[in-house]
């Protein structure tokens, strides 16, 4: 059983790294892009690609923690952020999926927000991402998703 989450734990490693690398190719070509003279429908379409390109990143990281979490070398990766920032990102990346299942997506921002956190970025982005892609996927048509982010 032992060996068998050894070669669990190679493949996954090994996989990470392989997709990591074009991804950070994307993501290296879309920041070039969104460097360039843009009309305002490019940018936004450019800064769309980049942040899930971002965020598909985050997920193959996780990939790896899990692979670390496995072999008990879990780490957090802590880092000032903005919380507001975090959650409008996450609301833009999915707002096509609403609109095209007619499902209203908000975020609503209580006015005792921290200008900056320190946690762990990317943990919580993908839980974030989890959640309000849930939430779209299994609303109602015409229903709504609020993402409330409150102290």
């Amino acid at each position: 059983m032992v060996q068998n989450a050894e070669q669990k734990s190679i493949f996954v490693t090994t996989m990470s790294h392989e997709i990591r690398t074009p991804m950070n190719g994307i993501i290296g070509m879309t920041s070039l892009l969104l460097e360039t003279d843009l009309t305002p429908t490019q940018k936004d379409y450019a800064t769309t690609a980049k942040n899930s390109a971002d965020l598909l990143l985050t997920i193959i990281n996780d990939l790896l923690s899990v692979s670390k979490a496995e072999a008990e070398k879990m780490t957090l990766d802590l880092a000032n952020f903005v919380p507001v920032d975090v959650v409008e990102q996450t609301v833009q990346l999915l707002a096509t999926k609403a609109v095209e299942k007619e499902v209203e997506l908000i975020s609503d921002f209580a006015d005792d927000i921290p200008d900056s956190v320190c946690s762990d970025l990317g943990k919580l982005q993908q839980v974030l991402m989890n959640l309000l892609s849930n939430a779209v996927k299994f609303c109602s048509h015409s229903g709504s998703v609020i993402c409330r982010l409150a102290r």
